[in-house]
């Protein structure tokens, strides 16, 4: 983008200094003896031609750094956006995850599936732990670094959320997946002690995570909790 910029400014300063070379000429050859400078009135013509051409160069150079600088702000306004929303897609996997575990007890109670098919299932929703948890954890720290790169700066206050939500996702996630390995090979028993407690801090760390997005990331302003600064 600033290479295009300095060429079309290039492009502008060779063709307007050409018009004012055009104007010179045209004024020297005017007259019937060429060394004749012509009159006066055509150099005060050709003096506000030349003042033009210079006000149009230089409102053309701050033109495209104005335009540079909006450009360069939407963008970081999408990142930061697509920041947060990446952030919200934690706390609506919390009830995607709720329908999971409903799903399960329902075929486990109901007999819908065989023991085998219902450990297949479980297993394979525990095996995101590899795939899917770290792609979600990549993506954030990589959004980071394309705001940095975009001269944008996370305020204190969004990153103590962050490091908040970071946290308290991995205490909910190993909760989750501890209680469906605990649901995997307990189907005959889903009143036992340790599924109850299972569950029970299952519950804990959920509210726990769900409670950072309601009550801290929402109430937060995204014009207010990042320092947008304008491309150097």
């Amino acid at each position: 983008m600033k290479w295009t910029n300095r060429i079309i400014i290039g492009l502008v300063i060779v063709l307007l200094t050409l018009v004012v070379l055009l104007l010179l000429s045209t004024l020297y050859y005017s007259t019937d003896m060429k060394m004749e400078l012509g009159s006066l009135t055509d150099w005060i013509i050709a003096g506000a031609n030349v003042a033009m051409a210079t006000t149009a160069v230089i409102s053309a150079i701050l033109w495209f750094n104005q335009k540079a600088k909006l450009n360069t702000l939407d963008i970081s306004h999408r990142l930061a956006f697509d920041f947060e929303n990446h952030l919200w897609k934690i706390n609506e996997r919390l009830y995607s995850n709720i329908l999971f575990r409903n799903k399960i007890l329902d075929d486990i109670k109901s007999e819908n599936l065989s023991q085998a098919e219902v450990r297949s299932l479980i297993f394979k929703e525990i095996s995101r732990k590899t795939t899917t948890d770290l792609s979600e954890i990549a993506y954030l720290y990589s959004s980071i670094r394309k705001l940095e790169r975009h001269n944008v700066n996370i305020k204190p206050i969004l990153k103590d959320v962050f490091n908040d939500i970071l946290k308290a996702r991995l205490d909910y996630l190993n909760s989750h997946y501890r209680y469906l390995h605990e649901l995997a090979f307990s189907q005959d028993n889903l009143e036992s002690e340790k599924v109850v407690s299972m569950k029970n801090i299952l519950e804990e760390k959920k509210k726990v995570l769900s409670n950072i997005f309601e009550n801290k990331l929402a109430k937060l302003d995204i014009n207010k909790d990042y320092e947008f600064n304008p491309a150097k």
